[in-house]
């Protein structure tokens, strides 16, 4: 039931006492109660559709049965006012009335001694049918007030539920996002590291090779000149003695064949190349091949 539905059943409920204690514990013949809507009304009532709210199947079948209990307790109230009616006393009008139509009135006579009054009988009460009808109308706005109080509650409660619930998820995928993004962090982080080691480390391995090569360059170069010197000094000694030989002649040397002579050849060229006797070849060194591989190798 709505706000404005129970706000109305709760003040007919209150004009309904009010005018029963004011009128001294009994009521009209017609019970006033216009704030009361009627079992149609009440059928018909329309309600706004919000998000979690009631639901509207159960709300339509509680106001049917409101209804059904509204227009009960109209027929009862009905037959109330009709059997209040065949049962009401007649007034002292109606009874004169009465008994001036029945021929029933007399001329009073004297009377000779003091009358003796005589003793009313007993009355019976009788109770009001429209306040048993409006205490049975009370009760059952006490309990359709009782039932929305509850439906409210526990309304409220649900919504409560999932109000934690939605808020205890948020904070729980919140969490998980700042983890995840710490570790992402992280990650990162350790990457970055292990990429500036791995360079420094190829930077070094690089720097190594280079002083490893430089230092193989400078030994080459001073073999070469090293051995540079020694030919050089050996094919002057050549030479000087070769120039020496000529000079002198060689008695030992055969004649040539049919007495013709052949081209003089200069001795510093033919024996050039000669080992001379008493003379060793020349020691040429072996020479390292250069480490220009660069293909990255762990270090001892």
């Amino acid at each position: 039931m709505s706000d404005r539905s129970t706000g109305q059943f709760g003040v007919a409920r209150m004009a309904a006492e009010r005018r029963r204690y004011l009128g001294g514990g009994s009521m009209k013949n017609d019970l006033d109660l216009p704030l009361l809507p009627s079992a149609e009304q009440i059928r018909r009532r329309e309600f706004a559709t919000v998000r979690r709210g009631y639901d509207p199947d159960q709300v339509r079948e509680y106001l049917q049965g409101v209804a059904g209990q509204v227009e009960t307790l109209e027929r009862e109230l009905h037959d109330q006012r009709k059997e209040g009616k065949a049962q009401r006393p007649p007034t002292p009008g109606e009874s004169l009335a009465a008994a001036i139509t029945a021929g029933q009135v007399m001329t009073p006579a004297t009377p000779a001694t003091t009358p003796v009054p005589a003793t009313p009988a007993p009355t019976i009460p009788q109770q009001d049918p429209y306040e048993a009808i409006a205490k049975r109308f009370a009760g059952v706005l006490e309990s359709a007030d009782k039932e929305a109080t509850a439906a409210l509650a526990e309304a409220k409660a649900e919504a409560d539920r999932v109000l934690q619930e939605a808020r205890s998820e948020a904070d729980r995928i919140k969490l998980d996002a700042q983890a995840r993004a710490e570790q992402a962090k992280q990650q990162g982080t350790d990457s970055l590291a292990e990429a500036k080691r791995e360079a420094e480390r190829i930077l070094g391995s690089l720097s190594e090779r280079r002083e490893v090569l430089v230092t193989q360059m400078h030994d080459m170069q001073s073999k070469l000149l090293s051995v540079a010197k020694e030919l050089e000094a050996s094919i002057d000694t050549e030479a000087a003695e070769g120039a020496e030989g000529a000079e002198g002649g060689d008695p030992a040397a055969p004649p040539s064949e049919g007495g013709a002579s052949d081209d003089v050849v200069d001795p510093r060229y033919e024996d050039m190349w000669a080992i001379p006797k008493g003379k060793k070849m020349v020691d040429i060194p072996d020479l390292a091949a250069l480490d220009v591989d660069f293909e990255d190798k762990p270090r001892d």
